[in-house]
């Protein structure tokens, strides 16, 4: 026989003014993962130690604070945290290079922050930082849930020449890779720029930098991320 869950939840959005809004909602859940979900986060993720399981996300509610002006900016923040008594996260397998699914009482909270500043003759800009919170039984963090994570990027359309640039950065820092928080990887750092100019209509040559820090980034133990690296390609819109 499957099992049922009773999960009420509720929403409330209020604009105060066409500049201010507020956003509530409390939405308890279950959800089905599959392996292929978890395939998706870890392409190291051994599927065949995991059967397709149900989590019940008991206490999950997000508070949000949106602020706009006219056409030129909007900041987007506020706080959402979720909480479950089986939470899924990666362990090291017995299988090198491998890594296996655990479950685990914990909660995890995230406060958050978005600000876009639209096209305009200054280029566009979009910053997205959080800070996140995981916490177990024992007050331990659940293993790969980063503490902070930033991304900036700022863009640029030179008309003069059809030549659009943008350059970006992602910063992730404090994440661990076991439950008892022994081990953890260093602070990921990648500076990347692109160039996209149009030689005729629809028709476009792309080159693009990553990795221009040649910082050595870890997203999952023992897999180090592309070195300094340089792409470069042709895009033909038909």
């Amino acid at each position: 026989m499957g099992q049922s869950f009773f999960t009420p939840n509720a929403s409330i959005a209020l604009k105060l003014d066409n500049s201010l809004s507020l956003l509530g909602e409390f939405v308890p859940h279950s959800e089905f993962i599959s392996s292929s979900w978890f395939l998706k986060k870890n392409p190291w993720f051994n599927s065949r130690s995991y059967m397709n399981a149900v989590v019940n996300y008991s206490g999950l509610f997000k508070f949000a604070v949106k602020y706009e002006y006219e056409k030129y900016f909007q900041i987007n923040c506020g706080v959402k945290r979720s909480s479950s008594t089986d939470l899924p996260y990666f362990i090291n397998s017995s299988i090198p290079g491998r890594f296996d699914i655990a479950f685990q009482d914990a909660s995890i909270m995230t406060i958050f922050a978005d600000l876009l500043f639209y096209t305009g003759p200054n280029g566009y800009f979009y910053g997205s930082t959080s800070v996140t919170v995981s916490s177990d039984t024992l007050k331990l963090r659940v293993p790969y849930v980063p503490w902070s994570d930033a991304s900036l990027a700022y863009g640029y359309h030179f008309a003069k020449y059809n030549l659009d640039t943008e350059i970006k950065l992602n910063y992730i820092s404090d994440v661990y890779t076991d439950l008892l928080n022994n081990s953890k990887l260093n602070s990921n750092i990648d500076l990347g720029l692109k160039f996209s100019y149009q030689y005729r209509p629809k028709f476009f040559i792309t080159l693009e930098f990553s990795n221009m820090l040649f910082h050595q980034n870890y997203t999952w133990q023992g897999y180090q991320e592309m070195p300094f690296n340089i792409t470069a390609g042709l895009n033909i819109i038909l």
